[in-house]
């Protein structure tokens, strides 16, 4: 029965389903529109609602006519329209300064839409969207209530267009969240049903701007009160509001039950045209059933879809076996696989773009908290709450939102720069990927933004030279194209240059299904974007399994420690598909669509890797055994007798140089790789006093536990130590007594000390290093640092770096002091 109402419902073709262009950013070209006309014909959708926001004449100039040129645009346009015999509806918003009592206006208003008709328009809309509710005080005295005063206005343009069939108006309440107090008792829209023309259909987003999910009751509320079955306007794929996200997954959270209560459906998806194939074409697919699985769990096939898709959830990708349901029933994750069946020939049209591609840029810097009272962790960015004022049907004014993967966005994007991370708080993976806590919190995604007041003003300043990925193992640019020429940050490949057709640079449908897995929807990620979550987030909370504690060197055989492993090396196939997937993406003909997606897989794939980067740093002791190394290699001759004995102390070297810095100062650590393991290191204290007094405090502690023997005497020359380990022991000891001097502090108050392999050649490796060092120092109030007991080996390497000897700096032992001011 449910089948065959639907069926009736849209059998007479007047249930509007199509797209509406109603975002803010750069309009579609005109090949773009065609190219959608034509898609929205094959998938037997019928309706375009033509409303960019950046049409002036639109929206801010409604009053004034269109140019010859500008009339000629939308004439082709129109007609294009009615060769795919889609109905072109012309959206007009006078509803931010419009005198609803004016005759003059009525005149002017008239005037524009017979001009649009003339180009051959036959449906139009009137929006009085995003708009305050208030009257001139000749409107007041015309009209009871300003819904009075919209509806009077919308019906004289309906009668004075002869009744057109295709007739639409958006009310400046249009989702639940914004009735006064709420939808059945609301003034305004019961004015709007029981005044405004049965002829005209009225658009409605559902409970919120963006709402996660629509229910059949909802809709049998807003219908009661409007007297008429809505129009949705959705907003599920807009990203207008946030240009650093982008939505790829499939339309869900809307029963196809609704379709028998709805006079049409309209998305309103993403800026980039070509990103929306998906969106648009699994809003095709639910237009077209009429049982939905997450309803009707009578339908042994639904079942049968749901226990398969389930397990292709925790697989990250589905079987060979083809999950598959008769066409008038409606899964999500079915239909997202059909489209991308279609989806994946597009990619391979020849189409040609000029100009740069640039990866997004962050202009402000949100502040980050750091928490001292463990080894490992990452850093979280504060959030605060905003209004939801300032968005429209055609979402919000771009841009509001920005998420933390932009925190780091010069340094995440190269994965050989690893911060030791602090414990407790936000990845940066699930930061630029929405939380899930905003849907329990019923918050819309533009409602949540970074609080970067405080930050900005000091990251403006910031001179960071960028590190460009060269030296990036996990960057396939070089891993797997070793023999192609370097490129610029802002270019693609070149047409000469392109492997498509080689089998290993070809596009595949796995592909796209991670593409959309981790671009998938405001309020969930897909299977495979969860995954990345889960499994870092489960690495990051249990990585004192794999931590370097002597004490738990016996258990590296445990189950739990291979299970650790198992799932580290699970993280880095998944951040190798990544990589793939960019390294394929690069080589498509669509160049396109290539400039369309590249920004945001680009800056995926850099957060991927930076987290790749610092679960690998969890667990390999590198730094430790870096000291060691470079320790053993400066001393030349005696090298072999100093190996023996750090035999018996692997660590110690590591915790002279750079444990308490780590310990103590995580946030300000940094490490380089190479192809196979750690190369170099930077460490830094932001307040040099603060930390050598808590060196005293927990440091020395923990190493007189460690390194009794070598706190047993006062003198080292009385301790019963083997001579190649009394230098080192003198510098253990120092630790505890030392204090700098006041001098120092003034014009140097932070401390960084850097270690680099001798087998790095290239100067500009150590320069890339101090960079995000010092960036992070200058971030926390710093404008200088020294470095602390410079030896004969380290003088011009910290020479070249800019750093000056401290000549004037008085100390009470033989130490010598190196400062920058920056």
């Amino acid at each position: 029965m449910q089948q065959e109402s639907t069926a009736d419902a849209k059998s007479d073709d007047s249930f509007i389903c199509g797209v509406v262009e109603g975002f803010y950013g750069r309009p579609w070209t005109l090949d773009q529109r065609k190219d959608l006309f034509t898609k929205l014909q094959e998938w037997g959708m019928n309706s375009y609602l033509y409303a960019p926001k950046d049409d002036y004449k639109h929206r801010a100039y409604w009053r004034e006519l269109y140019s010859v040129e500008e009339a000629e645009h939308l004439t082709t346009l129109i007609a294009a329209s009615k060769e795919c015999n889609i109905t072109f509806y012309y959206a007009l918003s006078p509803g931010l300064d419009i005198t609803y009592s004016s005759a003059k206006e009525m005149v002017i208003l008239k005037r524009k839409l017979d001009q649009v008709a003339q180009f051959g328009c036959t449906a139009f809309a009137l929006l009085f969207d995003d708009i305050e509710a208030e009257m001139t005080e000749s409107d007041k005295e015309a009209f009871q209530s300003f819904a009075q005063a919209q509806v009077s206005v919308t019906n004289e343009i309906y009668e004075h267009l002869n009744q057109p069939k295709g007739f639409l108006f958006c009310p400046t309440q249009y989702c639940g969240s914004r009735a006064v107090p709420d939808v059945p008792n609301s003034e305004y829209l019961n004015t709007v049903g029981s005044k405004l023309a049965p002829g005209i259909d009225v658009m409605w987003t559902g409970p919120k701007v963006i709402s996660r999910l629509i229910s059949p009751a909802s809709i049998d509320e807003i219908a009661e009160v409007l007297r008429r079955k809505p129009v949705i306007w959705d907003n599920l794929h807009a990203n207008d509001y946030d240009q650093k996200r982008i939505f790829l997954g499939p339309y869900s959270g809307r029963p196809s039950t609704l379709l028998t209560k709805l006079k049409g459906v309209l998305t309103n998806p993403n800026c980039e045209y070509g990103a929306n194939f998906v969106a648009i074409h699994t809003v095709a697919q639910w237009s077209k059933c009429s049982v939905d699985t997450a309803l009707d769990n009578q339908s042994n096939d639904a079942i049968s879809a749901d226990i398969k898709l389930e397990q292709e959830s925790r697989s990250g990708r589905s079987d060979d076996e083809d999950v598959s349901l008769p066409m008038h029933i409606y899964h999500p994750r079915l239909a997202l696989k059909k489209s991308l069946q279609l989806w994946l020939p597009e990619f391979k049209r020849t189409k040609s773009m000029w100009g740069p591609i640039s990866k997004p840029h962050v202009n402000n810097v949100p502040p980050v908290t750091f928490s001292s009272s463990s080894q490992s962790a990452v850093a979280c960015s504060s959030t605060s709450s905003l209004e939801e004022g300032g968005t429209s049907p055609g979402s919000a004014p771009m841009p509001t939102a920005e998420h933390s993967s932009e925190e780091a966005n010069e340094l995440a994007s190269d994965a050989t720069l690893t911060p030791c991370l602090v414990d407790g708080t936000e990845s940066a993976e699930s930061a630029s990927m929405v939380s899930l806590d905003r849907v329990a919190e019923c918050l819309e995604p533009m409602e949540t933004v970074e609080s970067a007041s405080s930050a900005s003003s000091q990251a403006k300043n910031l001179d960071v030279e960028y590190v460009d990925d060269d030296n990036n193992k996990e960057s396939p640019l070089k891993e797997e194209m070793s023999s192609a020429p370097d490129h610029e940050e802002a270019d693609v490949v070149m047409e000469s240059e392109r492997k498509e057709e080689e089998e290993d640079y070809q596009l595949t449908v796995d592909d796209l299904v991670l593409l959309c897995d981790v671009f998938y929807l405001p309020f969930e990620h897909g299977p495979q974007g969860m995954q990345l979550l889960q499994e870092f987030n489960w690495l990051k909370l249990n990585s004192h399994l794999v931590s370097s504690n002597p004490s738990k060197l016996a258990s590296s055989s445990s189950p739990e420690v291979k299970e650790w492993h198992q799932r580290a090396e699970k993280f880095d196939a998944m951040s190798r598909a990544l990589n793939r997937l960019f390294t394929r993406l690069t080589y498509i003909n669509n160049r396109e669509l290539l400039y369309e997606l590249y920004p945001y897989v680009w800056d995926m794939r850099g957060v991927v890797a930076l987290l790749n980067s610092y679960v690998k740093w969890l667990y390999e002791r590198s730094v430790y055994e870096l000291c060691r190394r470079l320790h053993i290699a400066r001393l030349g001759a005696s090298s072999c007798d100093v190996e023996k004995t750090l035999h018996s102390y692997p660590d110690l070297l590591g915790d002279i140089n750079f444990g308490a810095f780590v310990t103590l100062s995580p946030e300000l650590c940094f490490v380089v790789e190479d192809d196979h393991s750690v190369v170099g290191f930077v460490a830094a204290a932001s307040n040099a006093k603060e930390l050598h007094r808590r060196i005293r405090l927990v440091w020395i502690p923990e190493m007189q536990t460690k390194y009794p023997e070598l706190f047993q005497c006062s003198s080292t020359e009385e301790a019963n130590i083997p001579v190649p380990l009394k230098d080192l022991t003198v510098k253990l000891q120092r630790l505890q007594t030392e204090d700098l001097p006041d001098a120092l502090l003034t014009y140097h108050p932070s401390q960084l000390k850097m270690w680099l392999s001798d087998s790095i050649i290239d100067h500009s490796v150590s320069k890339r290093l101090l960079t995000c060092a010092v960036a992070a120092l200058r971030a926390h109030g710093s404008s200088g640092c020294h470095v602390h007991d410079v030896d004969v080996f380290s003088m011009e390497f910290y020479s070249r770096l800019g750093f000056v000897e401290l000549k004037n700096i008085t100390h009470g032992q033989d130490v010598v002091f190196f400062g920058r001011i920056f």
